[in-house]
């Protein structure tokens, strides 16, 4: 025990607070770190049960006491244990405060606060005792959960690569970049026989539940086991194996995502008066050639070992012109009224190859190869435009218009002579047209239930008009329309992607540019005054356009 005189602590038992007091000697005494640490260490206690500041101040009234003097100058505090469970209940974490001279946590303290709580799974014990023989911690996590695993979805893996034409080595020089290119080897037609496997359709496969720290079960998604959608046109599952759909009929497959058409071979020597316009759900193969002023409207390819003069040709797959695509210049045509049927107009979701095109309208939505020119031309592909043979300075694009979004290549881009040309590249060409058609699709259906709301509040108003079913047909149909104006949101949401600027793109003149070309990457322009000595590659780079 300190003497009467100096420096002493006292704890008050009803408020755990600490009292200190003194009292001054005969000889002046200076009260340091070390007969506080003494008085303190009478008690078993550290410097922690004090406040800083409260002791500062009394000790500054030590100094001028005359008379005994005391103060409350801190407490003493057990240690403090929380828990929080996260929201999703699959942490508990654990905040320990540290004592302050009093006792510390225990870790049966703890286990009684996870019992407490209701947390009974994923207990970490090695966490929770080393928390406790740190005597103070936060967030530490003593429980973990365990997340579900997610099951598989039903993958439907095609079969059609493995069937496709291998490159041949004894005739397919790909080394030669001169060499010509035989483009009667090109864009050979897929042909299927009864029997022949299509696709594969893999099962789901159901997830594993998890559980969280109070114990619940939490379940995986659950999947839906899809089948081979129905109504395929062509084909069918196997008997012997209901997940391997197999061709019923002879002809060319189309592959959907989780199915796949095999549409007939229609066979034609040309597409002409004798014909008339041709349109079906299938794959064209003419003969000869397709005349001017003729249509064809097919849900595969077209291939014609002709040319296409100034016709109209919608493809669902491909078109492959063995010849040329021509159209008569809009100039030449003595009712202008004609000039649109004078035009050659090529639109397909696959490619278009063709020995030249010259004066037509070309919308591919993958790529355009021609062998030898494009000239006067609106040409529209959703990947690449190229002219002539790859890695040669053949080929040239001259006047009109072409449109890609990663590529258009030709040895020469733009006339000599300065005909205007435009070449664009790094923008899908096709999305704003279909950006539009949605809008106006939905437009449309907006229109339709507004006509049918007011169909049903007259129902509504008028009960004997809407009996026999009639008001449910009404309600079935407005349920029809929601479920298409959420489709044609998500289309709209997964265009988005396709009219971002895809800043890779390339506009490559293996030989020249020419005067009078406009070069567009983005929304970035540069106009060639001049012709080029040499080839180049126009990028953007730094926000403009330059040749490299």
């Amino acid at each position: 025990m300190v003497d009467e005189k100096g420096l002493r602590f006292v704890l008050d038992e009803a408020t755990r607070s600490v009292r200190a007091c003194y009292a001054p000697g005969d000889e002046e005494e200076n009260i340091g770190p070390e007969s506080i640490a003494e008085a303190l260490a009478e008690h078993g206690w550290d410097a922690a049960v004090l406040d800083q500041r409260e002791m500062a101040q009394f000790l500054d009234a030590c100094r001028r006491a005359e008379a005994p003097i005391q103060a409350v100058v801190g407490e003493v505090r057990d240690g403090a244990l929380s828990l929080e469970i996260t929201h999703d209940r699959m942490n508990a974490l654990l905040t320990i405060e540290a004592p302050r001279g009093g006792l510390p946590v225990t870790a049966q303290q703890v286990r009684d606060m996870l019992v407490q709580r209701n947390v009974t799974f994923g207990i970490d014990e090695t966490q929770v005792d080393a928390a406790v023989a740190a005597r103070a911690c936060r967030d530490a996590v003593v429980a973990r959960g365990l997340s579900p695993v997610q099951g598989r979805a039903t993958r439907f893996e095609s079969l059609l690569d493995a069937l496709r034409r291998q490159p041949d080595p004894e005739t397919d020089d790909a080394d030669d970049a001169s060499a010509l290119v035989d483009y009667r080897t090109l864009g050979d037609l897929l042909l299927v026989a009864p029997g022949t496997p299509l696709m594969r359709r893999v099962p789901a496969v159901q997830g594993i539940e998890g559980r969280d720290v109070l114990g619940n079960a939490i379940a995986p998604a659950t999947l839906i086991d899809i089948p081979f959608p129905p109504g395929l046109s062509g084909s069918e599952p196997s008997a012997e194996d209901p997940c391997l759909l197999v061709a019923t009929v002879a002809g060319v497959p189309m592959p959907q995502a989780q199915g796949v058409n095999v549409n007939p071979l229609v066979e034609v020597d040309a597409v002409d008066l004798s014909t008339g316009n041709i349109s079906f759900e299938g794959t064209l193969k003419v003969k000869g050639d397709i005349k001017t002023g003729m249509s064809v409207h097919v849900g595969g390819d077209v291939v014609v070992q002709g040319t296409i003069e100034a016709a109209t040709v919608e493809a669902g797959g491909s078109v492959i012109v063995k010849g040329g695509i021509i159209g008569a210049p809009e100039s030449s045509v003595a009712n202008p009224a004609d000039g649109a049927a004078k035009t050659a107009r090529i639109t397909c979701g696959g490619s278009v190859q063709a020995r030249f095109i010259d004066n037509a309208v070309i919308s591919a939505g993958v790529n355009v190869t021609v062998q030898g020119e494009i000239r006067q031309s609106d040409v529209a592909a959703g990947q690449s435009i190229e002219s002539g043979p790859p890695g040669s300075q053949q080929g040239v694009i001259a006047g009109g218009r072409c449109r890609a979004l990663l590529l258009v290549r030709a040895g020469t881009i733009g006339s000599p002579a300065g005909v205007p040309t435009e070449v664009h590249v790094g923008v899908n060409p096709h999305a704003a047209t279909r950006k539009a058609a949605i809008e106006q699709e939905r437009h449309a259906v907006n229109e339709e239930l507004g006509k049918l709301e007011k169909l049903l509040t007259f129902f509504q108003a008028n009960p004997e008009k809407g009996e026999g079913g009639v008001a449910d047909r009404v309600r079935n149909t407005m349920a029809a329309m929601v479920g298409k104006l959420q489709t044609l949101e998500a289309d709209e949401t997964a265009l988005a992607a396709e009219l971002s600027l895809t800043y890779s793109a390339v506009i490559h003149a293996t030989r020249r540019f020419c005067g009078g070309t406009d070069l567009v990457v983005g929304v970035k322009r540069m106009q060639i005054i001049e012709t080029t000595g040499v080839g180049g590659k126009a990028v953007l780079e730094e926000d403009e356009v330059v040749l490299r």
